[in-house]
């Protein structure tokens, strides 16, 4: 099978989709770092661009490779396969959560007569067959849906700032040094952490040298949104409203207006967010199939597309007892899963393949 391509910016829509993802609709952070928590998000998004450097250097240290024969290549046969049923398992994991995510906000605030399996049957459905089709068209609809959100999102905003309140952003630095290490830990493994899921994407641009600007211009772009959002939720509803919000940047869209001729803005927010959720799901799935098709050595994806979807839908209809399970899932277990991964083992792999080619050069000058 001729292997598929796609281009930087298509890499950078993917990217800013994935950062967005669920991470856009709420803001678990405001809890512990009030109203710095822009500053901790500005920080968090520091973190993710070097692991987007590191992970830009390893693609392109090994151009053409699969993620298995990357990560064999630097830790053995024997460890890159657990590595990559890690990778597997995470991806999946994330899947579940965003998927989840999505079906509980739409059945507890818009659809509430609407079963959560259908939301779940159809946002799962819709993603497997868009990438049944292959990731270079799953990459021009993204292409095609990515500029009409950055537009929505961008108007939203504008108008959200023009609600503000200044006097409840003051003091801009108000959290001591604990909270504000729980709060970027928090914020730095959901979602910037998990970007390490974008390598099977990655590898797909036909020049590696091309990875760190397409990632890099995604991840600023919608990590901008990231920062700006606590700053809306908490100068409009104040910090211990806004503490208490579950979906705090729809409750910012609602009271939006654009004098009389304007209103419902969270219908406009609520299309940007259903194809954000789509990037990330259709980026979760893919990065899974990838790597079960390298371990397994399957030549095409795409066969695995429509089971992996299918056994999907039930782990994401019951992933959580209630929704009170995820904030708790993202303030505890979720961090313990992504942060070892992004700056212990990722680095880990940056030394490996940096001290491998001084040695290769070595012995080609010998």
């Amino acid at each position: 099978m001729q292997k598929e391509y796609i281009s930087p910016l298509q890499l950078a829509f993917f990217t800013m989709g994935f950062t967005l993802g669920s991470s856009m609709i709420f803001t678990t952070g405001v809890r512990f770092g009030g109203r710095s928590t822009w500053i901790v998000e500005a920080v968090s998004t520091i973190l993710g661009v070097l692991i987007i450097f590191m992970m830009s250097c390893l693609i392109s240290r090994f151009p053409g490779k699969n993620i298995l024969e990357i990560l064999t290549a630097l830790t053995g046969r024997f460890l890159g396969r657990v590595f990559l049923v890690y990778y597997i398992f995470y991806a999946t994991l994330v899947g579940i959560l965003v998927i989840y995510t999505i079906q509980n906000f739409f059945t507890t605030t818009i659809l509430t007569e609407t079963p959560a399996w259908v939301l779940t049957l159809t946002l799962t459905l819709a993603t497997g067959y868009i990438l049944r089709l292959g990731l270079e068209p799953t990459a021009r609809c993204v292409q095609f849906i990515a500029p009409p959100v950055i537009f929505v999102l961008g108007l939203m905003y504008f108008a959200a700032f023009l609600h503000l309140n200044k006097i409840y952003l003051l003091p801009i630095f108000d959290i001591d040094f604990i909270n504000f290490t729980r709060g970027l830990l928090i914020m730095t493994s959901f979602p910037n952490a998990e970007i390490f899921l974008l390598a099977s994407v990655a590898l797909r641009v036909k020049d590696s040298k091309k990875v760190f600007p397409g990632l890099l211009l995604g991840f600023l772009g919608g990590s901008l949104f990231l920062i700006l959002r606590p700053v809306l939720s908490i100068g409009i509803f104040s910090l211990n409203e806004a503490r208490n919000l579950t979906f705090a940047t729809y409750m910012v869209a609602r009271v939006i207006r654009f004098g009389e001729f304007l209103e419902r803005i969270e219908s406009f927010l609520l299309f940007t967010w259903f194809f954000v959720i789509f990037i990330k799901v259709a980026v979760c799935i893919y990065a899974s199939l990838d790597g079960m098709a390298a371990l397994f050595k399957i030549k095409d994806f795409k066969t695995l597309v429509n089971p992996f979807c299918i056994l999907l839908i039930p782990l994401s209809i019951r992933g959580y007892a209630n929704y009170q399970e995820v904030p708790r899932f993202l303030s505890t277990a979720l961090p313990a899963l992504s942060l070892p991964v992004s700056f212990l083992f990722l680095p880990l792999l940056f030394v490996l393949s940096r001290t491998t080619r001084r040695a290769n050069l070595h012995k080609k000058q010998e």
